[in-house]
């Protein structure tokens, strides 16, 4: 009846405003590529977030996009794209834009190529997302990796980053020198190796008092404190203690 056509199509026009808004918030756009006609249809969304003028991957569809992909990243895709077509996988890839006023956007596009065995028809359907903010929070996240190793191997004084189980995870030259072991034998180390024996149950008592209440503070200011080097000789040291969280 007229009233269920009508009633269906609301429903429709809301699921599709849901699908609209959905794509708006996550910077989504959908496409599907006709490949013998190299022409393709497109999500509003999809021509926003590559710059592109709306109805122009109507014609010449794989040339417009690809003017689109960074220059370095350029010879990449069409060999991922061809080789997606050729072996029929599904595509997976994150590459980078230039949007026509030069600004550079990152973009995670995942496809699949469709082949219609009765006509042979063949087409690509896919989704591309802006991911700009990610990717760059994850070249901060590791420029911040970089600075902190840089720094963490430079430092003259022994550094050693111990877990919450006492086991010794990291250390620096400094360190290396300092008690004469290697990376491999430092690794998984319980921390009180490095302690004269007879003070090794007392470490561990209070190790597990200050992991309870984790702050920077020195260790017995203003007195002499003793580690024990490979050689087994005793080391006069001064130790300051300090609580970080590293990768969570």
């Amino acid at each position: 009846t007229a009233l269920q056509r009508h009633r269906l199509e609301r429903e429709l026009a809301r699921r599709e405003a849901q699908l609209s808004e959905a794509q708006r918030i996550g910077r989504l756009g959908n496409w599907e590529w006709d490949v013998a006609g190299n022409k393709a249809s497109a999500s509003p969304l999809l021509y926003q977030i590559f710059g592109i003028e709306p109805g122009l991957l109507e014609h010449d569809a794989a040339a417009h996009l690809l003017e689109r992909v960074h220059p370095d990243d350029r010879e990449l895709m069409a060999r991922l794209a061809r080789s997606a077509l050729q072996s029929r996988e599904p595509l997976d890839a994150t590459f980078r834009i230039v949007r026509p006023d030069g600004e550079v956007r990152y973009i995670h596009s995942r496809a699949e190529t469709i082949h219609d065995a009765q006509s042979g028809r063949v087409r690509v359907a896919g989704v591309s997302q802006d991911v700009t903010e990610r990717e760059r929070a994850m070249v901060e996240a590791r420029n911040n990796r970089n600075r902190f190793a840089a720094l963490f191997e430079s430092c003259p004084d022994a550094l050693i980053v111990v877990d919450a189980n006492g086991l010794i995870s990291q250390v620096n030259t400094a360190a290396k020198a300092l008690f004469g072991y290697t990376d491999e034998e430092f690794e998984g180390m319980e921390v009180e190796r490095l302690i004269p024996a007879h003070l090794r149950d007392g470490h561990r008592t209070r190790r597990d008092a200050y992991r309870a209440n984790p702050h920077f503070r020195p260790m017995r200011s203003g007195m002499t404190l003793h580690a024990v080097a490979r050689h087994g000789g005793a080391i006069p040291v001064e130790i300051s203690l300090g609580h970080t969280s590293i990768d969570g």
